[in-house]
């Protein structure tokens, strides 16, 4: 006897639950070719195709049982899953909304609510559903971890703690708990604890990319440097993301000198940073450094190297000669592309650069190896970059004039030129300022002197041409003209490139984040006060293509370097003009955002410099400022009095003479030393540091007292996350981190923080 409809849809259940879908599918549809409009088996039918990713047809067959009867808990909640799989939230949420109506014991479709609510970022009525799973189902970890995210998410940190504690004491194993817990110590204040809670989530899932960035920013956080670093190197091991290349590239900044590698990851993905390009060269070249030095032939070099070890710079390689240093791929990219901002390889190359002149001057040079060459220009790169800084004797001068002289001969002849020969000469003067250099160009070179020729005599004419298309914009000051001549002399600073890595926003978005009743029209405008070679500026239009940037400066020949640059980069929002701040208001335009940034510290009057600057800013618009603080610079003006005392000029010479001297010199316990300052290392940053024509350093207190006289609010200090941690700490009751007074008793206990200048916001007064 044929088996009655309900029979069959009971075996169909049957073998629905046992996972035999097939089966179960075939016997459904017979139900239904009986009876078309079975409710039962046309939910599960639905039920069926969802779990077989077919969500269209899902949703047709359990609308078709809705219509016969819409007062089924199971069908709503099972139709809007449907929904939530094609991205349909809205009506999912309204059918997990009416499952939980029809039956308010029904913890899932709460909890289905909660998840979809949750997507479409409306975390309060989420939160509300959490609750509700909870009381419904209160050993439920899913409910507790549900309602912590949110919590997490509207700043409630500490209820999130509790909530995400809860989840971890029912279901310890996961480890996106975990993070979450993280996350919110982090939040909440408790770096060390998050960076626990984190490791334990490590510890479950050592792949899990968000443990490993978090993780980083924690330690970052806490001051632990180099577990940082391997934290974000481990995400970028995972993820390749931009953000996290990003946090690595943070992370080296602060690398801690002692950071080991044992089995060379770091190198591998600091030389990936360095292929790609995550950000400037100037980024990765503190971390390049303390790696290089680790290099066990770098380092007896460097032993070498040492005044007391007087080793004839022959021996300096040892037995290997040039085929030593030439191994090391990361020594070259650092020499290429950024200062080489350490005394002992200074040394080094200072050493290596005499062996290079020795075997150009003797013709033993035409067997070296191509990536012995390539070391060698990369050399003479290096020695450009940093404008010939290095310590030079006179007999060297006159060996390497001689070979000057050998290589404009052979120019104007067309004998042959050894490959040395042009190398060498590059690294004691720019290839440009000899009178035959056009005649290198005509030649077929080694891709490695091919570079070196574009560096030193292709972009410096470009440069020249640059000169004729840059506007000026205003009249120049008695004063301003002084400083300008320096600028002129040397500009600065002289950078190579800018990271790939571009997160192009808006400026009313970037705005609002520091300050929210700011407000842009259209893209906005933007003005760089002081630009120098450009590089900030550059940086500036390529994360806001949308804006606007007017780059001013005193220095044609910065400016000149600047536009090479903007145009290499096909940049068409970027704009630049000569002009002395004193007198902008003339050019009547206002901005949105003015950047003054390491400028008003040079004039006479750096307040009047200010004055004018707001005269220009619109009035939601902000102000981005760097002074030079008179306490963190305490060691600056104890150099610049000794160069005093000795005599030293603002000349390349003595600038040279007068930087031997100061690396020999001991300081005094805890202060630190311009030796270990980055811009000690080229002609043009060391006299910006040292010979200043003129430099004005400030005081918290003043620039407080100048911020309430000219209708100013301070809006926040520009620093890494530790030092704002220890802020916090002495001062928990500013969470805002915006009392000057506070922070200039912080300066008084920690006085080297601001040991780069005050970099800080500001913006018009609201008055309420």
């Amino acid at each position: 006897m044929a088996m009655k409809a309900e029979q069959i849809f009971a075996q169909a259940l049957t073998l629905h639950q046992r996972g035999q879908l097939g089966e179960a599918e075939r016997l459904y549809r017979q139900v239904l070719a009986r009876h078309p409009d079975h409710p039962d088996a046309l939910n599960l039918l639905g039920v069926l195709a969802l779990q077989s990713g077919r969500n269209e047809q899902a949703i047709g067959l359990i609308e078709r049982a809705l219509a016969r009867t819409d007062q089924v808990a199971d069908f709503h909640n099972n139709i809007a899953e449907a929904y939530r799989r094609v991205g349909r939230l809205d009506a999912a949420a309204a059918h997990f909304a009416k499952a939980a109506e029809l039956e308010p014991g029904f913890a899932e479709a709460h909890q289905n609510l909660a998840a979809t609510l949750r997507a479409q970022g409306k975390w309060d009525v989420a939160a509300a559903r959490y609750r509700r799973v909870i009381e419904l189902r209160p050993q439920l970890a899913e409910g507790h971890n549900g309602l912590a995210d949110m919590l997490l998410r509207q700043g409630q940190f500490t209820e999130a703690v509790a909530r995400y504690r809860q989840a971890l004491a029912l279901k310890p194993d996961r480890p996106e708990v975990h993070t979450g817990l993280g996350i919110a110590l982090q939040a909440h204040g408790q770096p060390q604890e998050a960076a626990i809670a984190f490791e334990r989530a490590l510890a479950l899932k050592p792949d899990f990319a968000d443990a490993h960035r978090h993780l980083a920013t924690a330690l970052l956080e806490h001051g632990q440097f180099a577990r940082a670093l391997e934290a974000a190197r481990r995400a970028v091991e995972v993820t390749a993301s931009a953000d996290d290349k990003l946090l690595f590239v943070r992370c080296a900044g602060v690398a801690p000198r002692n950071v080991a590698d044992p089995d060379g990851a770091l190198r591998a993905t600091l030389l990936r940073a360095w292929g790609e390009l995550w950000a400037r060269p100037s980024d990765l070249a503190r971390l390049s450094i303390i790696l290089i030095k680790n290099n066990p032939l770098i380092a007896s070099a460097i032993t070498r190297s040492q005044p007391s070890q007087r080793v004839a710079p022959e021996n300096l390689w040892g037995p290997a000669g040039l085929a030593a240093p030439a191994g090391d791929r990361l020594f070259r990219y650092l020499m290429e592309s950024a200062l080489v901002g350490d005394a002992d390889l200074e040394r080094v190359l200072t050493a290596t650069r005499r062996i290079v002149l020795e075997l150009a001057a003797s013709g033993a040079a035409m067997d070296l190896a191509n990536d012995e060459l390539a070391f060698c220009c990369a050399l003479a790169r290096q020695c450009f970059i940093n404008e010939y800084v290095f310590a030079c004797s006179d007999d060297e001068l006159e060996k390497a004039r001689g070979i000057r002289s050998s290589l404009t001969a052979a120019l104007q002849s067309g004998a042959p030129i050894p490959p040395l020969w042009p190398t060498a000469v590059a690294s004691y003067w720019p290839l440009n300022d000899m009178p035959a250099a056009e005649a290198l160009l005509q030649h077929s070179w080694a891709e490695p002197l091919a570079g070196l020729f574009i560096q030193q005599i292709t972009e410096p004419r470009e440069e020249t041409r640059c000169r004729r298309d840059i506007a000026c914009l205003t009249s120049i000051d008695e004063v301003s003209r002084e400083v300008r001549q320096q600028y002129e002399e040397n500009p600065y600073p002289r950078w190579v490139d800018v990271g790939r890595i571009v997160r192009p926003t808006t400026l009313q978005a970037s705005l609002r984040a520091l300050s929210p009743d700011a407000g842009v029209e259209g893209g906005g405008d933007i003005l760089i006060a002081g630009c120098g070679t450009g590089q900030q500026a550059i940086e500036t239009a390529q994360m806001f293509p949308d804006a606007r940037v007017l780059a001013v400066d005193l220095s044609l020949s910065s400016l000149a370097y600047a536009q090479r640059k903007t145009r290499a980069l096909g940049l068409r929002n970027l704009e630049y003009g000569q002009a002395d701040i004193l007198r902008l208001d003339a050019i009547g335009r206002t901005f949105d955002l003015i950047e003054a940034v390491g400028v008003l510290h040079h004039l006479a009057d750096p307040f009047a410099g200010w004055r004018v600057l707001v005269k220009l800013l619109r009035p939601h618009g902000l102000l981005r400022l760097g002074f030079y603080s008179e306490t963190a610079r305490r060691h600056v003006v104890a150099a610049r009095a000794f160069i005093a005392q000795r005599g030293y000029q603002p000349t390349v010479e003595d600038i040279r003479r007068s930087r031997q001297e100061l690396m020999t010199l001991k300081q005094a316990p805890g202060q630190p030393s311009v030796a270990e300052s980055w811009d000690f290392f080229s002609t043009s940053t060391c006299r910006d540091l040292l010979f200043h024509v003129l430099e004005r350093r400030m005081k918290l207190p003043d620039i407080e007292a100048f911020l309430a006289a000219e209708g100013l609010t301070f809006v926040g200090f520009q620093l890494e996350a530790s030092m704002t941690m220890r802020y916090r700490k002495m001062f928990p009751r500013d969470p805002a981190m915006t009392n000057l007074a506070n922070w200039h008793a912080f300066e008084l206990e920690h006085p080297y923080t601001f040991a780069g200048m005050y970099l800080f916001w500001v913006r018009r007064r609201v008055d309420n």
